[in-house]
């Protein structure tokens, strides 16, 4: 919507490539769509506090900081670890190697949605406020529409058992 005032939706597109690795030291917040990174993805710290209220270049668009990689491919790792903010999502994308989503503490109850990737390596998730394998389909937290992923090594940690789709629903046996 940013990229073009007189429309209701965005109308550019591209399709950018990082020919290395793509490497973050606590940003403010990471936004990444539709790019494929030859490398790794690493994201390590920052973020903007344990809080939802707009921050730096984000207030400029009203939203909080956060971090998101969707719709990408990586050739490499993605990993992501101590970030602090509001909410994260790591969401439809195509991951060589292992995916690690690691200490991180986000303010968003819905965060940190990890939904409908291909990872060929393992997937690890430890010590993070939260992770959902399913996206809420309205304002609410609930309920919520199951996005598994794909794993083609081991699942690890908090990302070993599918989360709530309702709120009396326990996480569950069953793909993450």
């Amino acid at each position: 919507m940013f990229d073009d005032p007189n429309q209701n939706a965005p109308t550019l597109s591209s399709h950018d490539r990082v020919f290395g690795d793509l490497t973050s030291h606590k940003p403010l917040g990471v936004v990444v769509h539709n790019v494929s990174v030859a490398g790794d993805v690493r994201q390590r710290g920052g973020g903007g506090g344990f809080t939802c209220d707009p921050s730096g270049i984000f207030a400029q668009f009203q939203s909080p900081a956060y971090s998101t990689y969707e719709d990408s491919t990586v050739r490499g790792d993605i990993r992501v670890s101590g970030v602090t903010s509001c909410w994260m999502g790591l969401i439809r994308l195509h991951v060589g190697e292992d995916m690690t989503v690691r200490n991180n503490q986000l303010a968003d109850p819905d965060a940190i949605e990890i939904l409908s990737n291909h990872i060929a390596g393992d997937l690890a998730c430890r010590g993070n406020s939260m992770v959902w394998d399913s996206a809420d389909q309205a304002e609410n937290l609930f309920p919520r529409q199951p996005e598994p992923n794909t794993v083609g090594g081991e699942r690890h940690g908090q990302c070993v058992l599918d989360s709530p789709t309702s709120p009396q629903d326990p996480p569950g046996p069953g793909p993450f």
